[in-house]
Order: C-alpha cells, then sequence, then structure tokens
C-alpha cells in the first residue's frame, strides 16, 4: 500500500549546505513569544514593511496614514 500523503515538514532540519548536507536552525531569542506579546500577523507584516521604508530613507515623520507598502497602510 502507499503512501500517498503529503511529505511533512522536519522542523529540526535546517537548510541545506553545498554538500547536501544541513545545517541546523539557530535557536530562537528566549523571549520570542509573538502570541504573548500580541504580534499578530498583521502586526508583523506592518513592522518588517516599515523597516524597509527606514532602510530605504524613509524618514519615521514621513510615514503617516495613507502611505502604502504592497497595498498594507503602513502609516495607521
Amino acid at each position: 500500500m502507499a503512501d500517498d500523503r503529503a511529505p511533512t515538514l522536519r522542523a529540526r532540519e535546517g537548510p541545506r549546505t553545498r554538500s547536501g548536507g544541513r545545517r541546523p536552525w539557530p535557536p530562537a531569542a528566549p523571549d520570542w513569544n509573538p502570541t504573548e506579546r500580541g504580534w499578530t500577523v498583521d502586526w508583523q507584516r506592518h513592522y518588517a514593511y516599515l523597516a524597509r521604508l527606514l532602510d530605504g530613507g524613509a524618514r519615521l515623520v514621513a510615514i503617516v496614514p495613507g502611505v502604502t507598502r504592497h497595498g498594507e497602510d503602513i502609516g495607521r
């Protein structure tokens, strides 16, 4: 009987090296707990977009309601 289930991801397997082996994933920060801190996926996405805008030279005072990135209102 063939096993036709989709393959599952193995959480402990890191990215492949050039030789085909696996590197371990770096450990998560001990205080990383998005649920406990209220960091919803929406919040994390806005944070990442804001960080990219600032890295690109935008000034924080210029990020006002209506400033968008990928259709998301970053200034809200």
